[in-house]
């Protein structure tokens, strides 16, 4: 049962910014202003983030506050597409920009700061650095099926070299070399496979152009 959204003493009027701190399990939410913050826990899961969006509906926060949201590999996705697609505006962040202010903030000044609250204060500081959140999830996943793509042409070419030099190195010792076929089929596997991740992606492209 999730709690529901409890302000104490922050007017959401005059909330300025909210950064969103996302882990595997869990968001830590700071709710910020020059001079106030308010800290706020939800779950990282689809029922979760859509209560906690229609909680801020509810309370008529305005929807032009930036809910900046550090990119944390996959996990910050799913917060990331529900609330840009109820109308927020998010601010997807680059981690190291992250690390730079906590860095700052630890060197300079004694603090027992959040994330989430270095990511709410990140917007007063770096407002024209933090684009909104624009993606969708076709081109998200097109994003992500490219990177499987260089990751299988890198390997199929670091097979293809050390099957090489083996071949050489065995040439020498002349030893022979039976057990390559099953190699080389796991080759061509990975050159299948590489061919079917490219169909798809060009079918994937043409089913949302044809939505257009």
């Amino acid at each position: 049962m999730e709690r529901k959204l409890s302000l104490q003493w922050i007017k959401l009027e005059e909330v300025e910014s909210i950064g969103l701190d996302v882990s595997m399990e869990k968001i830590d939410v700071c709710l910020s202003n020059h001079w106030q913050k308010q800290y706020y826990r939800i779950q990282n899961n689809s029922q979760a983030i859509s209560q906690f969006s229609k909680e801020l509906q509810e309370w008529w926060l305005n929807s032009n506050v930036p809910l900046v949201i550090e990119s944390t590999g996959m996990f910050h996705l799913e917060a990331t597409l529900k609330l840009s697609e109820d109308g927020w505006d998010v601010k997807e962040i680059n981690p190291i920009i992250t690390n730079q202010q906590i860095r700052c903030t630890i060197r300079w000044t004694k603090t027992d700061k959040t994330d989430s609250a270095i990511l709410a204060e990140l917007w007063q500081t770096k407002e024209n650095e933090l684009p909104t959140f624009s993606r969708d999830i076709t081109t998200m996943s097109l994003r992500k099926k490219m990177s499987v793509l260089n990751f299988i042409d890198k390997t199929i070419i670091n097979m293809q070299k050390s099957r090489n030099n083996y071949v050489k190195t065995m040439e020498i010792l002349k030893v022979d070399c039976t057990w390559l076929a099953e190699f080389d089929q796991a080759i061509e596997h990975l050159k299948n496979l590489k061919q079917e991740i490219e169909k798809s992606m060009v079918k994937e492209t043409l089913d949302e152009e044809w939505k257009r």
